[in-house]
């Protein structure tokens, strides 16, 4: 079957684009042929086809490629450049221009807004920027935007929110995020506290808010049947009105609330009238954090989540223990939480958490307490306390007292931060410990594991670190890891064998994750006789390398 080409003629300024052929933009694409039979088009295919298909075809083809990238307004003008065609057809098909985002620069963010047509856009500007650069886009935006154009609307700062909407009502708005950002405040865009919509209610297809860290009006906008609700610092907002807001939304899906201390007396429940528990079957997500105490018992008290799936308790200053004790007051809610942590295998403890930014988190299956700070040895890693004190409150409310308990450090690790297993309490038994860093200086982190849990304390408490430990996960760069490992698994062993007062547990599993800080260096897992000197130090330990069980059979 011969090939076919895109004629010479039909491309358009391709050097400018870095495109040639179809094959050049389109990666696979799974679409069907004109019998409904599917075709997966893949290199030389998709240079050959992509140009014959239908245009209902193309214009999926094309969208997929789009929304692929991180900027799809960039991505779509390249593809118009390909041939006359995908120019015509792009142009004429709206949908594929209404996701905005303001880093793609203004001269783009103009065209895309041209070529949505009449159809709503998504539209953001979240990067950081200066102040500068701020109104430099603002004043060359002008009012491609309106009010009335908007979807949704994602920004830092109130500034270009009250620009857009704060004169105007959005008839089609469905989504508002606005995040406070000093560089982005309204300055000559409007007053420092801003009120949007005229001061006139919130347009009834909004259905998602997200409001951080910002001077807004809230009460007139008289928010009501949303989807999802998120308010964090803000000063404009009083107790009584998130219950109305919350009341008036049956169908909440997801519910976000944070205060710093200083906004205490804006919420007081002596505002909220005493009512009886309103149910909330739609939600399924709830976070609580930093609320002054009387609010969080009104809140608390007045909502029933019968088919809560997750939940986040914070508590103010660091510790969450005042929390915890106004959540064990209300017999709805630990029921509910006692639901969501019903099939839980573990506690699990992250004192660094990309999951938890600013925080460290006790988990228990739906459940996450979570404790504002890091541990530092400055403090004397005061936060330990606060992290015991919420694994104690799980195992006393849920029937915990025999769950084993597990310590995760992964992502990047502040330097020092191991010493901090000295600290826990042998009443806390950590039985599975997972040590799993982004990067690290490995003479550093091979000695501080070798130290902690490779040997007994230093007198006059020569007490074993984590002494329950079971199950230890960790990774290795080099041959220097890969010798502190063996000495900490035989160390660890023997001193159980012994049975001496005092001793560790024997490790019941070792789970390793071999990498290589350099691809010249050979890899440590085909080294025969590393796996035999670990297979003898570990002594009937089960050895998992890389997801792989090592048998002593296979080493002979």
């Amino acid at each position: 079957m011969a090939q076919s080409v895109i004629p010479p003629s039909t491309l358009v300024n391709t050097s400018e684009s870095g495109i040639s052929t179809a094959s050049d933009v389109v990666a696979p694409i799974q679409t069907q042929d004109n019998a409904g039979r599917s075709i997966l088009l893949t290199g030389a295919m998709s240079g050959t086809l992509i140009h014959t298909l239908p245009e209902e075809l193309l214009v999926e083809s094309l969208g997929l490629a789009i929304a692929s990238t991180e900027t799809p307004i960039e991505e779509a003008l390249k593809l118009m450049k390909v041939c006359k065609r995908w120019e015509v057809v792009l142009k004429k098909v709206p949908r594929l221009w209404t996701k905005i985002d303001a880093k793609e620069g203004l001269e783009r963010v103009i065209k895309a807004v041209e070529l949505s047509g009449t159809l709503p856009i998504d539209f953001r500007y979240t990067h950081w920027s200066n102040r500068e650069d701020f109104h430099a886009f603002v004043g060359g935006l002008g009012d491609t935007i309106t009010a009335a154009k908007l979807r949704s609307l994602t920004t830092r700062g109130t500034g270009l929110a009250f620009k857009i909407l704060g004169y105007a009502q959005a008839e089609r708005l469905e989504v508002l995020s606005l995040e406070g950002a000093e560089t982005m405040s309204p300055g000559a865009w409007g007053p420092s506290t801003v009120s949007l919509f005229n001061g006139n209610p919130a347009p009834p297809l909004l259905k998602h808010v997200s409001l951080r860290g910002i001077s807004l009006a809230v009460a007139p906008m008289q928010l009501s049947g949303l989807r999802s609700l998120q308010l964090s610092c803000l000063t404009e907002v009083t107790g009584q009105e998130i219950i109305r807001i919350i009341s008036e939304s049956p169908e909440l899906e997801s519910l976000d609330l944070f205060w710093g201390q200083y906004t205490d007396g804006n919420l007081r429940s002596n505002e909220i009238e005493d009512q009886a528990p309103t149910q909330l079957p739609a939600l399924r997500s709830l976070t609580i954090e930093n609320l002054p105490p009387r609010f969080a018992q009104a809140l608390l008290s007045r909502f029933i989540f019968p088919n809560l799936r997750e939940a986040f308790i914070g508590g103010a200053a660091r510790d969450p223990t005042l929390l915890l004790g106004i959540v064990s007051r209300i017999p709805h809610l630990m029921e509910q939480l006692g639901r969501i942590t019903a099939e839980a295998k573990e506690i699990e403890i992250l004192p660094v958490s990309e999951h938890y930014p600013g925080c460290s988190a006790v988990i228990a299956g739906g459940l996450v307490i979570g404790i504002r700070g890091f541990p530092r040895a400055s403090d004397g890693y005061e936060i330990v306390g606060n992290v015991e004190n919420a694994v104690e409150w799980m195992m006393g409310h849920f029937g915990f007292a025999d769950m084993p308990v597990r310590f995760s450090m992964s992502g990047w690790l502040n330097p020092g931060l191991m010493p901090m297993l000295r600290v826990f309490t042998p009443e806390i038994g950590v039985a599975h410990l997972s040590l799993k860093p982004y990067a690290i200086d490995p003479k550093s982190w091979y000695d501080e594991q070798l130290e902690l849990l490779g040997r007994p304390g230093q007198p006059p408490s020569e007490a074993w670190v984590l002494p329950d430990l079971e199950v230890f996960e960790t990774k290795i760069f080099d041959q220097e890891g890969a010798r502190n490992v063996v000495e900490i698994i035989r160390n660890r062993n023997s001193a159980a064998s012994a049975g001496e007062e005092g001793a560790p547990r024997k490790l019941r599993e070792v789970h390793l994750s071999m990498l290589r800080q350099s691809r010249r260096d050979p890899p440590l897992e085909s080294d025969p006789e590393f796996k035999r000197e670990i297979l003898e130090a570990a002594d009937g330990t089960a050895v998992f390398c890389n997801g792989e069980q090592w048998i002593p059979d296979q080493t002979e």
